[in-house]
């Protein structure tokens, strides 16, 4: 499997200045700028502009910021994550996405599925649409805490809103599916069968898991929308664009930690596929399998017929200087004659 790496070193430098998006604890975005004093391929080391930071900066491995170059519309933009510790002023982190055109927004937002639903509010006024929606999630929490008994229950319902309570519990069911959205803490795009106006108004339901209540309602406010290019005969479908009209701030707050969880995980997965792709064998065709084996064989035979030769050529002389069948050579004879002239000299003294 082939690795495809991105060259930051088109777009970021050592000792260029960047702009920075820091997410806050309450979801919107805190705008720094700072200098990149240190460069290796994705991991960068930046040194921030000021000492001094709001508290409510969240700067702590695992954080994701945005790294911005030039200005808005002919600018990019990168996705960094925090991956070690910092001083709140020089922050190690490694690049994790692609370089792309800057697009300024208020709250982080993530592409991922969303089990939800949505209602379409049409002939109602701005102010039955939040009356509704109010009542509506006044109805959901007091269901949650009769549900659960850990949840200490609410002020007691007044006589009209206890029967509309119980007439409505059935509307309070929703039916969830799996959608694919782009949702941050100020808005959501989606994909719906029906086209809709710049102005109006979707009630929508959200399900998350660590929420209490796990529904969430949201009223949103169409921005825009455009149709979905399908195929011939397919059914029509629209993207639409939302800001959030009627939400609770509470909510909000847990839609902002959803999407930081599912980052996390995206990249977590991401790095998973990387090491995966590092520890997989390459893929190899027959033919090239073949290629081996004969590559292999014939390093054998080279192997075999070299030490056949080294053999040959050593038998006989081993087998020649154990037998002692060899002839004296003439060091051996001429030290023989001395020694024996040697011991005649000897005895013929002796005598």
């Amino acid at each position: 499997m082939e690795e495809t790496t991105i060259d930051y070193t088109q777009h970021f430098r050592v000792g260029m200045r960047v702009g920075i998006d820091i997410p806050l604890t309450n979801g919107q975005v805190f705008r720094e700028w700072g200098i990149i004093v240190e460069m290796d391929q994705d991991f960068f080391q930046i040194r921030l502009s000021r000492d001094v930071l709001p508290e409510e900066m969240r700067i702590e491995i695992g954080t994701i910021f945005l790294l911005v170059t030039g200005k808005e519309g002919t600018g990019l933009c990168c996705r960094g994550i925090v991956v070690g510790d910092n001083n709140r002023r020089l922050i190690p982190l490694r690049l994790i996405s692609e370089v792309l055109v800057y697009e300024r927004r208020d709250f982080f937002r993530i592409g991922t599925y969303l089990p939800m639903a949505f209602q379409i509010c049409r002939g109602m006024t701005g102010r039955e649409i939040r009356e509704r929606w109010q009542e509506t999630r006044l109805f959901r929490i007091w269901q949650w805490s009769e549900l659960n008994e850990a949840v200490p229950m609410m002020k007691p319902l007044t006589p009209d809103q206890r029967a509309r309570f119980e007439s409505s519990r059935d509307d309070l069911r929703v039916k969830f599916q799996p959608l694919a959205v782009n949702i941050s803490g100020g808005g959501i795009r989606l994909k719906l069968p029906q086209s809709c106006s710049p102005g109006d108004r979707i009630a929508l339901q959200f399900f998350i898991p660590f929420a209490k209540p796990n529904t969430l309602d949201v009223v949103g406010e169409v921005v825009w929308s455009t149709p979905v290019l399908t195929s011939p005969g397919g059914n029509p479908l629209h993207y639409v664009g939302m800001r959030y009209s009627q939400i609770d701030e509470r909510d909000r707050e847990c839609i902002i930690r959803f999407i930081s969880l599912e980052q996390l995980q995206q990249i977590q997965q991401q790095k998973g596929k990387l090491n995966d792709s590092h520890l997989a064998e390459p893929e190899i065709s027959a033919r090239e399998v073949a290629a081996l084996r004969r590559q292999r064989l014939i390093v054998t035979l080279i192997v075999a017929v070299v030490l056949a030769g080294i053999a040959f050529w050593l038998a006989p002389i081993l087998m020649d200087y154990y037998g002692h069948r060899s002839e004296r050579n003439e060091i051996e004879r001429t030290f023989e004659k001395g020694v024996e002239k040697y011991r005649k000299g000897s005895d013929r003294y002796a005598e």
